[in-house]
């Protein structure tokens, strides 16, 4: 039906070298292949015999009236002759007509005049184009109607199935009475029949089948030949499945037969499901399977999903999930498992690559001291050994993609990504993030010694492309081995170092050995509060049967009901490794107060257990909590809430170095304090009301030390009911300060002649200082932090509140010599001092301004104007520092931290410091010098590449422990430690950094064609695969035929041109009907063995929000 141009010779070039001849219309000998050109090349004197069909307009009655019925038709002419001296046609009729949309010919005897002569060549040209064009709408409408005609067979037979007039009784009984199931000869005997016909060819003999309803369909069945000698000995039955595709297409069939579509549908049906009865889509008409290459990208994509979400290798091995995935695509074949191995081998491989892409690129920007490493060990709880892993954290560009992730991304792939796949961008802008690649994670068989860890440290970076000199810190945890293993890197990266890297104990661990001290709860270090930490134990204890004993907890539940909660906190169960998890269960058990007294009193009754549930032993501790324990709880909570919320603050990855200090500062003001507010106990009874919500308890209690009274109370102080501090409470708070002063790197100890400083941690009666002072040089990184964030104003108002003391202050105007140190690579000049002049020289001072000591001055002065106190907004008072004078008095606060409340003065350059604060009092200082780059270049390099990166904790490793705890699966306990590691490499990184497929796939490509894997990689997989089989099979052992034909090995089956086996040219158009397997589809394959087997965190935003 498509419209064709006027007919052009398919070999117009002969019409220069045969001068003597003409091209004419003809419909018998053509030029073109197989005969479907339009014209013949003829002599002049060759008179045209054939004869050329054409139709011509009812403009062949000329003059004359054209009858009614016949406007607008076409009539069939043909040529009969031709003169080569006039050039023209005699056309002669041939009794039919057509309609122009291309219903039919249709006899009509007197319709037009029967001859029509001299009729020039164009319009037997244009005779021939109409007569093409009517015939192709003709064919298109003889489709059209057979297409619908099949369709009403197949809609026939489903109705017959829905109302069960389809008998399939005999095809169920033949496959189940037969050997070879739905694969024998007895099932294809129920449709088709022997008609005794036989021959013999040149591949030997055959036999014919005749189909029982259809009698025109009808084939020879060939044997499949054994051996040289030509020796049969069984009959070729690859042959049937071409077959009942064929069949199962519905158009051999007739009204009155529709039966045999639905039956050679439920045939192919059983046969590719191993006799499960699961409905099989229908691809594309026309196609086929996807062939290897067009299917690679939907396996990595399903590769990738495997590795990012951490579900088990042998998803796609599930038969709903390959239901499903072929329901949405039928020419897609979901991922074998050894090419799956072999795709996430490769994936690991292209972030490991645009890893050392992304370093190259921040060296390029910022030179050096821009990674910031961690580095920690974990114990694997399935193969019971350790593993050690190590983070490099630093500043990269951040992109949005089409599904919401938020990825850092190379400056070079990016490029890549705009040319190959621009669609995965959401946002092209790019956003400047803390970015944590994993280094390595391995499996730990040396000695754990500093000589070793430090060895391994130094490798580690250096297979990410990082060398010594782009190392700024390092953080560890607290353990013995840690400072030496450090001391070893610093060692082997002295000599290409700048200068020493800053290595600090991770200040989370810190935090939590201060706590666990101070609450005497710590089983691995001195507990100087051991009273405290007896009753935390107690409570510990009742929780602990709370959580793991129905019978108690049915007894709080009763508990509950008789007080009418309806919404409560749920009760923690702490782990002894973890303070912060100490609190919250002591908060939680405060919040629920009543109830659990109750619970606890009704539960520690003689008999009370043995009633409830006989036979269950419940091992109770030997008493309960008193009511002294309760208000010991009640304080608790109170005094150390400050130290949860700095925990909390340094687990969130989004805050950078520069508020560190500031959260410490305040922690520890707090701390010194000689009083504190507690939550108010509303889950008291004492009256008629009840409490029904626990959740919001108001923090309006006071709690004093001994002897202390306000000289005046804040305004919103007046009205809280006063307590006296307990003893316990007042040791814990001021162990936990000395502490955390002492580990965080604050203040140091002091050895006088009456003796040593820890005599005094537990000494209410000394000063809370006493043996303690402030050290010179605190962490370089919160100072230099400190000194660049806007909102601290400027050096007296960061001495005033505590900040920092003077000396501490000046060790931070290191940053001054981070930004010449910058300068001198830009501008080539020395720190050693001014341009070297004489007498002679001319402008000195303009000498002197070239010295990069003093442009990192000038520009360092320049920063500090746009933090005058007429920029700062107004926040409200989350977080306040400088509140408390030396007495324990209340005054007003020198700096307020949370959300803003009214806003500054806008900058010199228009933009305001509020639009930088978030909703809970965060400064994004990444932000704020990205947007003043043009203006403070050098301290941007500084902020952004050697501040921003730095941790003081090891919550990215951590983390990466938590999803390697998620991925060590029992079943993987059997195989090589290569594939779980390759598994956690790819999942933590491809939640942080994009992988280009289009890379992928190339790699895959190269690597398969090559044939370059690693053998012992390749064993590996295959074992680790072959146990998540074993362990799949003990669960669902009768799900063995799932496995029975499962191509494991499809990458290892090459053909000679690069295609796997069951993915040659024939199997990519075989039918309508979807077959899942990958075996030939050709007559002479061997029995039923042609049917193949069934093949198997991120926020967009600013880090610093």
């Amino acid at each position: 039906g498509k419209k064709r141009s006027s007919p052009k010779t398919p070999n117009s070039s002969r019409k220069k070298k045969y001068k003597t001849t003409t091209l004419i219309p003809c419909r018998g000998k053509t030029t073109g292949k197989d005969g479907q050109g339009y014209f013949s090349v003829h002599n002049k004197e060759q008179l045209m015999t054939e004869k050329d069909i054409l139709v011509l307009a009812d403009t062949v009655y000329n003059n004359s009236a054209c009858p009614p019925h016949l406007t607008g038709k076409l009539f069939h002419y043909n040529v009969r002759l031709y003169d080569s001296k006039s050039k023209d046609f005699t056309l002669t009729y041939l009794d039919k007509y057509i309609d122009p949309d291309g219903v039919g010919f249709q006899a009509d005897p007197m319709g037009a005049k029967d001859t029509l002569k001299s009729i020039k060549r164009k319009t037997v040209e244009d005779g021939m184009e109409l007569y093409y064009q009517a015939v192709g709408r003709m064919n298109a409408n003889i489709q059209k109607k057979k297409a619908s005609a099949e369709a009403k067979i197949k809609h026939e037979a489903a109705t017959e199935l829905s109302g069960g007039k389809v008998d399939v009784f005999d095809l169920e009984k033949a496959a189940e009475n037969d050997p070879k199931g739905w694969f024998g000869e007895s099932v294809v005997m129920c449709d088709f029949m022997l008609t005794g016909i036989k021959k013999t060819n040149n591949n030997g003999p055959t036999r014919e089948w005749r189909h029982k309803l259809i009698k025109s369909f009808s084939f020879f069945q060939g044997m499949n030949v054994r051996d040289k000698n030509n020796e049969t000995t069984s009959w070729n039955s690859g042959i049937w499945k071409k077959k009942y595709i064929r069949l199962a297409k519905g158009g051999l069939c007739t009204e009155g037969n529709t039966a045999a579509v639905y039956r050679a549908k439920h045939v192919l049906t059983m046969r590719e499901n191993h006799g499960r009865a699961i409905a099989v889509t229908e691809p594309t008409k026309g196609h086929g399977f996807f062939p290897f290459e067009e299917d690679l990208p939907n396996h990595i994509r399903e590769a990738i999903a495997i590795c990012s979400t951490g579900i088990s290798a042998s998803f796609y091995d599930n038969p709903y999930v390959k239901s499903m995935l072929e329901g949405l695509n039928p020419r897609h074949r979901p991922v074998y498992r050894a090419k799956l191995a072999k795709i996430i081998f490769v994936v690991h491989e292209v972030l490991t690559a645009e890893i050392r892409l992304i370093v190259t690129g921040q060296f390029l920007q910022f030179t050096e001291c821009f990674i910031a490493s961690t580095s920690d060990f974990w114990w694997h709880p399935v193969w019971q050994q350790p593993f050690a892993a190590s983070i490099a954290n630093m500043m990269a560009d951040g992109y949005t993609m089409s599904n919401g992730m938020f990825l850092a991304m190379s400056h070079s792939t990016f490029k890549k990504v705009l040319a190959e796949s621009p669609n995965v961008l959401r946002t092209i802008k790019p956003s400047v993030h803390r970015l944590q690649a994993l280094m390595d994670f391995c499996k730990w068989t040396l000695p754990k010694t500093g000589a070793n860890i430090g060895i391994w440290l130094d490798v580690s970076h250096k297979l990410m492309a990082i060398e010594p000199s782009y190392i700024g810190s390092h953080t560890v945890d607290g353990a013995g081995n840690a400072k030496s293993s450090v001391d070893e890197l610093k060692w082997r990266t002295s000599e290409s170092t700048p200068r020493n890297v800053t290595a600090d104990p991770c200040n989370v661990h810190s935090v939590s050995t201060s706590s666990q001290m101070a609450s005497g709860t710590s089983s691995h270090v001195n507990n100087l509060n051991k009273d405290c930490g007896t009753a935390l134990k107690l409570l510990h204890g009742w929780i602990v049967r709370l959580s793991n004993t129905t019978a108690v907890a049915n007894i709080l539940k009763d508990a509950r009901e008789e007080m009418c909660r309806l919404k409560y906190p749920r009760v923690w169960k702490g782990m002894t490794t973890r303070w912060r998890t100490w609190f919250l269960e002591c908060s939680a058990a405060n919040a629920n107060q009543y109830d659990l007294e109750t619970a606890f009193y009704r539960t520690s009754q003689p008999g009370v257990i043995e009633k409830i549930r006989e036979g269950e032993v419940v091992e109770l501790p030997t008493n309960v909590p008193t009511h002294d324990d309760w208000e010991l709880y009640q304080q608790y909570e109170g005094g150390f809430i400050q130290l949860d919320s700095l925990v909390l603050f340094m687990q969130n990855a989004e805050v950078v170095v520069h508020e560190e200090l500031f959260h410490i500062r305040a922690t520890m003001e707090l701390l010194a304090s000689p009083w504190f507010l507690m939550f108010e106990n509303i889950s008291k009874f004492d009256g008629p009301t009840k409490a029904e919500d626990l959740t919001t308890r108001p923090l309006n209690q006071i709690v004093c030390s001994n002897g202390f009274e306000f000289d005046s109370l804040l305004e919103e102080h007046v009205g809280m009911e006063n307590h006296l501090q307990r003893a316990e409470i007042a040791i814990a708070r001021r162990v936990a300060y000395r502490q955390l002063a002492i580990r965080l790197g604050i203040m140091k100890r002091v050895h006088t002649l009456t003796g040593k400083s820890q005599q005094f941690d537990i000494n209410l009666r000394s000063h809370i200082n006493a043996g303690l002072e402030d050290v010179n040089i605190i962490n370089n990184h919160q100072m230099m932090g400190a000194i660049v964030n806007p909102l601290f104003q400027n050096e007296l108002a960061m001495i005033d509140a505590g900040l920092c003391t003077q000396e501490q202050y000046d060790s931070g105007r290191i940053v001054i010599d981070r930004m010449a140190k910058l300068l001198q690579v830009n501008v080539g000049k020395t720190l050693t001092g001014p341009k070297k002049t004489n007498k002679y020289s001319k402008n000195h001072s303009a000498a002197d301004a070239e010295d990069p000591k003093t442009l990192a001055i000038k520009e360092l002065n320049n920063y500090m104007q746009y933090m005058e106190f007429e920029y700062l907004p107004m926040m409200k008072s989350c977080v306040k520092l400088g509140a408390i004078d030396a007495c324990g008095q209340s005054k007003e606060a020198i700096y307020t931290f949370g959300p803003v409340i009214e806003r500054g003065e806008d900058l010199p350059g228009g933009r305001n410091l509020a639009d930088y604060v978030d909703h809970k009092g965060h400064f994004a200082i990444v932000r704020y010098a990205a947007d003043h780059q043009e203006k403070f270049p050098t301290l941007y390099k500084v902020i952004v590449g050697q501040i921003s990166p730095h941790v003081s904790t090891e919550v990215d490793v951590e983390s990466l422990f938590s999803q390697s705890g998620f991925l060590a699966d029992p079943r993987r306990s059997k195989c090589g430690n290569k594939y779980y590691e390759r598994l956690v490499f790819t999942k933590h990184r491809l939640g942080r950094i994009y992988c280009h497929e289009p890379d992928v796939m190339r790699l895959f490509m190269k690597r398969w064609k090559n044939k370059d894997w690693e053998e012992k990689e390749e064993k590996e997989a295959s074992e680790f695969l072959a146990v998540e089989k074993e362990i799949y099979l003990q669960y669902f052992p009768q799900n063995k035929a799932m496995f029975d034909n499962d191509d494991n090995n499809e990458l290892t089956k090459e053909d000679g041109d690069g295609r796997t086996q069951g993915e040659t040219a024939e199997n990519l158009d075989v039918s309508s009907i979807e077959v899942i397997g990958n075996g030939s589809d050709e007559d002479c394959s061997s029995d039923d063995s042609s049917i193949g087997g069934n093949g198997s965190e991120s926020s967009g935003n600013d880090y610093d929000k």
